[in-house]
């Protein structure tokens, strides 16, 4: 191997979108909706076998094998928290400003445009009732 890129180039390439108009009106939605990927996530994380039969059980046609690897693939790519560090979202605002011909003095400030509150506001909660996954 030469260059193993995706340990070279490291971008969030996954995410949750919506507006600050929703999580301000209906903030129970949204946390409803991040617990319940909350949830399939540290599922997902906790076991294997439970991420595969999930994929399985999706795509009946899928092959287990491939199911497998490509969890195999995933799993070095999640944070525990489902954020992303903060030195990876401001290369990610730079390399997005600079594709849209912004000056990088003009980015805004990160937590202006990645709002994790509700997201830790679900793990407090989850890990004050006790939740575990269970596979």
């Amino acid at each position: 191997m030469i260059l193993d890129l995706e340990q070279m180039v490291r971008m969030p390439y996954t995410g949750i979108a919506t507006t600050e108009r929703l999580i301000r009106s209906d903030r129970d939605l949204v946390k409803r909706f991040l617990r319940a990927m909350l949830k399939g996530v540290l599922t997902m994380r906790a076991s294997k076998d439970a991420a595969v039969d999930a994929l399985m059980k999706a795509e009946p046609t899928g092959d287990r094998a491939e199911f497998a690897r490509d969890y195999d693939d995933l799993m070095p790519t999640m944070t525990a928290d489902g954020t992303a560090p903060e030195s990876l979202i401001r290369e990610d605002l730079q390399v997005r400003a600079q594709l849209m011909n912004i000056p990088p003095a003009k980015l805004p400030p990160s937590e202006q445009i990645y709002d994790y509150a509700p997201l830790k506001e679900v793990e407090a909660e989850l890990k004050a009732s006790g939740w575990k996954p269970t596979p």
